[in-house]
Parts: structure tokens; C-alpha cells; sequence
């Protein structure tokens, strides 16, 4: 008689109940396709040290494709520089998501508490979600700041989503000068980058102006993301260059 193996895997539960079987994990098939797919929310259930609190947003762009596939972008763009302003994780990944049970690894991240071996999923809303392989957390990447459940151990971006409105920008689209407002009066790093996280422009400016002007008439078209920051102040927000 053949002996019968079996493997039972050690899983967490907390407050946050069973993360693997709410997030159903593993997933069964191959990761889809999720392309130049930006978040800008994070929300983290379960016991981790870590912080993502400085989230500007999270890329992800992955072809899963029968001619073509590859993971393109894996980045995150901070508010504060931390541990920099655009953070490539792609070097820092190993993945097998064109595999059942599609997992990543992250080692040498640069952000405490973030690498580690995960398995990965989208919900019906596209959202991306990472749950750490014994299911001791979950971080939750949405566009949306309401998480999809609460529970006491839940950490999420929506008081920095808060801070941000503070800065304001007009006319938003833009064609050639956009004007500031919300800055205090000061001193002050002014960067523009561009949707890929590089850096277009970088300027010292005195904000004690009413309205502080930016030329953005020698960009391209496109999303560009304008940080402000000073001592014990980092603002950002989101222009259109038309």
C-alpha cells in the first residue's frame, strides 16, 4: 500500500480573520494581465511592522499574454523620499505569475518590513493584493480610500489623503503656468515628475507669494505629479499638461 503524504501549511489568523481564505489565496490560475496599473492607497491588515503610510502611489505593469508576457514595472512613488522619491522594486522581485498559485518575492526592498514571499490577486474592482504566504498580512492596493473591510489592526493611507488636499493647483489641466496655493510662507524644494517616476524639473522657491507659478510649458503632454517639501512639510498633487 502507497503511503499517503500530507502537507499541511501553517496559517495565521488574527484580528483580521483568516487574510489567505478572505483574499482567497492561493489563486488557482495565473496571475491576469494588469497593465501600467497605478494605486494610490494602501491598505494593510494584520500584524507587520510595516508602513506605507508615505504611499504617493504603486505601479504595476504585467502582460500576461499568449505571444507576450513579462513584468514591465513593479515601483512606488513616495511623499517624502523614503528610502527614495521613485522606488523600482522590479530589481528587487522574483515572481511566478504565470504559474497556479502565483506568488512574488521582494528582497531588498529598502522599505522595513516589505520583503518577504507573498501570495498575489486582484479582486472584480481590479484592485492588486499581496498576502505575506502564511497569511500574517495583507496589503490591499486600491484607488479607493474606504478599505474593503475594517478590523482593529487595519493601517491605511487616508490621513495623508487628507493632508494632501491642503495644496491646491489652478487651471488644472494646464497648458503653460500653473498656479500654487496652500503654501506656507517659506522656503521650499518644488519637484515635477513624471508619470514613470522621473525627475523633470527641481527648483528652490519662496512661497511668499499668494499664488506660487510654475512654467510647465517645455513638458509633454501628460500627468505630472508637483511635490513641495520643507521642513516638517511635504505636500503633492496631480496636474494635467495639455
Amino acid at each position: 500500500m502507497a503511503d499517503i503524504v500530507i502537507t499541511v501549511q501553517d496559517t495565521v489568523t488574527g484580528d483580521c480573520g483568516n487574510l489567505l481564505a478572505v483574499f482567497d489565496m492561493p489563486r488557482s490560475t495565473p496571475l491576469p494581465t494588469l497593465s501600467q496599473a497605478k494605486y494610490e492607497y494602501a491598505h494593510i491588515f494584520g500584524t507587520t511592522n510595516l508602513d506605507l503610510s508615505n504611499l504617493n502611489n504603486f505601479t504595476i505593469n504585467w502582460e500576461n499574454e499568449t505571444t507576450h508576457n513579462g513584468l514591465h514595472q513593479l515601483s512606488v512613488l513616495t511623499t517624502n523620499g523614503v528610502p527614495d522619491w521613485w522606488n523600482d522594486l522590479n530589481s528587487a522581485a522574483t515572481h511566478t505569475f504565470t504559474s497556479p498559485n502565483p506568488q512574488l518575492t521582494l528582497t531588498g526592498t529598502g522599505f522595513e518590513g516589505l520583503d518577504g514571499v507573498y501570495y498575489v490577486n486582484t479582486d472584480a474592482q481590479g484592485n492588486f493584493i499581496l498576502v505575506e504566504k502564511s497569511g500574517a498580512y495583507a496589503i490591499y492596493f486600491s484607488n479607493s480610500s474606504t478599505p474593503p473591510f475594517e478590523c482593529t489592526s487595519l493601517k491605511n493611507t487616508q490621513k495623508l489623503a487628507e493632508r494632501r488636499r491642503s495644496l491646491r493647483a489652478f487651471p488644472n489641466p494646464v497648458d503653460k503656468i500653473v498656479s500654487l496655493k496652500g503654501i506656507p510662507k517659506g522656503q521650499f524644494d518644488l519637484k515635477v515628475y513624471d508619470s514613470n517616476g522621473n525627475l523633470k524639473m527641481k527648483k528652490r522657491i519662496n512661497s511668499a507669494d499668494a499664488a506660487l507659478k510654475v512654467n510647465l510649458e517645455n513638458l509633454r503632454k501628460g500627468t505630472y505629479l508637483i511635490l513641495v517639501t520643507g521642513e516638517k512639510y511635504h505636500r503633492q498633487l496631480r496636474v494635467l499638461k495639455k
